[in-house]
């Protein structure tokens, strides 16, 4: 993972020598680059889970594997690949997210909000 994929926010899993010491931390922007460069922890990405969709507000459709969230649904496709697309039919489909930063830059993106786990 590198540190530009990251922004103020972001969960992330943090190891130092294989013994997780932060299970979930929101990331400080000006500290991340040295964390990743000096390898101070070891930064990795977490897998977005139907579970994760859940603490981040989105409900999960009667009819199928899709989750939805205001105007966007993401939906789990026969390989177990995330798909995020738009209710408005403007025709946005992104493949393959894989990680909760994915999912939370990309929402970001396109709504000026941060995706926070729902309290």
């Amino acid at each position: 993972m590198e540190a530009k994929e990251l922004r103020l926010g972001n969960y992330v899993n943090l190891t130092k020598n294989n013994f997780k010491t932060v299970d979930i931390c929101k990331l400080d922007v000006l500290n991340i680059y040295k964390i990743i460069k000096n390898k101070y922890l070891d930064v990795k990405a977490i897998p977005l889970t139907e579970e994760w969709l859940i603490n981040f507000g989105f409900k999960k459709s009667f009819f199928s594997d899709s989750y939805f969230k205001d105007e966007f649904f993401l939906n789990k496709d026969y390989n177990g690949k995330w798909t995020f697309n738009l209710l408005e039919g403007i025709g946005i489909c992104l493949k393959d997210i894989k990680y909760i930063h994915q999912l939370q830059n990309l929402y970001f993106a396109l709504t000026n909000k941060d995706l926070l786990i729902k309290q």
